[in-house]
C-alpha cells in the first residue's frame, strides 16, 4: 500500500474536522429545539420495539408476486411454457441478480480468493456493504435494489477477473439491456407543471393540480396517510411533523399530536388517498393489522371535521367544515 502523502493527509484531516464540527453543532441544537427525545426514539427505541410490527417482510418480497409470476403468465400465453421461462428470465434478469447478489459476491470470493479484496476494490466492498446493510431493515425487492447499486459495480469488476468471464458478463449485460429497453418503452411522457418547475410522469396528477390551484404557497395541508412528495411539488407545508401515517408504525400519541396540529392550524384541505386502505396495506406491509374503528384517531377526526368536495385522481378532497 503506498504511503500517505502530506496532501492526502491534510485533506483527510480537514474532512474529519468539518464532519465533527457539523455533527456536534447539530447535536447541540437538538436539546434547544426539544427534539432530543425524538432523536432517541427514531433511531433507537422505535426500530427495536415497533418497526417489525409493520415492516417485517420475507427476503426479496414482491419479486415473485409482482414481477416473476405476472411476466411469466403474460409470456406463456404468447410463447408457450419453455420460451416463456427464458423470456421471463431475461426480462427480470437484473432484478434476479439483485436478489442473489450477496450469493454471487460470496461465490466470487470463493473462486478468486484474496484478489477480490485488492486496494482498488476495497471502497466498493466497504461502501457497498454499508449501503446494502442500510436497506436490509426491510429486505423487500425495492429496498434491495436501492442498496445494491455499488455492489452491482463491484460484481461487474469481479466478473472481469474471472478466467472465463465472457458468458456471465454477457448474460448480465443482456438482462440490463432488456430491462433498460422496457424502461424506455414505459418512459414518462406526461408533462406536469408544479410550483417547483416542470416534471414528467406516467399520468396526470389531478390531486397535485388541485392543491396548486386552491392553496397558497406555504399553506399547511395534509396528505393522508402519506404521499409527501406532494408537499414539495405543490409548495405547501405538511400540517404535521410526520411524513407518513401507518397504524402499528406510528404510536397513538403521534396520531393525537397530528390531530392537534391540524386543529391548531385550521387546515383547509386534506387529500385522503383511496388506494391505501385496510385491504391494500397488507400487500405492502404483510404484518399490518388494522385497528378497531374507535382507535382510528386521525380518520375519526377527519370524518367529523371535514366533508368531501371532490375526487381528484386517487385522492378524496376534503374541506374543513365552516
Amino acid at each position: 500500500m503506498p504511503a500517505e502523502t502530506p496532501t492526502s493527509r491534510a485533506i483527510r484531516c480537514r474532512l474529519a474536522y468539518v464532519l465533527r464540527v457539523c455533527a456536534s453543532r447539530r447535536l447541540r441544537l437538538l436539546p434547544v429545539a426539544g427534539r432530543s427525545g425524538d432523536l432517541v426514539h427514531a433511531n433507537l427505541l422505535w426500530p427495536t420495539t415497533q418497526y417489525a410490527n409493520v415492516n417485517r417482510v420475507p427476503y426479496a418480497y414482491a419479486f415473485t408476486k409482482f414481477y416473476w409470476m405476472p411476466y411469466y403468465a403474460a409470456f406463456r400465453n404468447v410463447l408457450g411454457q419453455p420460451l416463456a421461462f427464458l423470456a421471463c428470465a431475461l426480462t427480470t434478469g437484473s432484478l434476479l441478480v439483485v436478489v442473489v447478489l450477496p450469493g454471487l459476491l460470496a461465490a466470487a470470493v470463493a473462486v478468486l480468493k484474496k484478489s477480490v479484496f485488492s486496494q482498488d476494490l476495497a471502497p466498493f466492498w466497504i461502501c457497498g456493504g454499508a449501503l446494502w446493510l442500510s436497506e436490509t431493515h426491510r429486505p423487500d425487492l425495492m429496498h434491495l435494489v436501492y442498496g445494491s447499486a455499488i455492489w452491482f459495480i463491484l460484481l461487474c469488476a469481479l466478473l472481469g477477473k474471472l478466467p472465463s468471464s465472457r458468458v456471465p458478463a454477457s448474460l448480465l449485460a443482456v438482462s440490463l439491456v432488456v430491462l433498460g429497453s422496457l424502461n424506455l418503452a414505459l418512459q414518462a411522457r406526461t408533462r406536469i407543471d408544479t410550483r417547483c418547475g416542470v416534471i414528467y410522469g406516467f399520468k396526470r396528477e389531478a390531486a397535485l393540480a388541485f392543491l396548486i390551484a386552491h392553496t397558497a404557497k406555504g399553506e399547511p395541508v395534509l396528505v393522508y396517510p402519506y404521499y409527501p412528495i406532494y408537499y414539495f411539488l405543490s409548495g405547501t407545508q405538511n400540517a404535521t411533523r410526520f411524513s407518513i401515517f401507518v397504524h402499528g408504525r406510528n404510536r397513538p400519541d403521534q396520531f393525537r399530536s397530528a390531530v392537534e396540529s391540524i386543529e391548531s392550524k385550521r387546515v383547509r384541505y386534506v387529500l385522503w388517498d383511496t388506494l391505501i386502505t385496510d385491504k391494500t396495506l397488507p400487500q405492502w406491509f404483510p404484518a399490518y393489522i388494522q385497528p378497531s374503528p374507535r382507535d382510528l384517531i386521525v380518520e375519526n377526526y377527519l370524518l367529523s371535521h371535514y366533508h368531501q368536495v371532490g375526487l381528484e385522481g386517487d385522492f378524496r378532497v376534503l374541506k374543513r367544515n365552516e
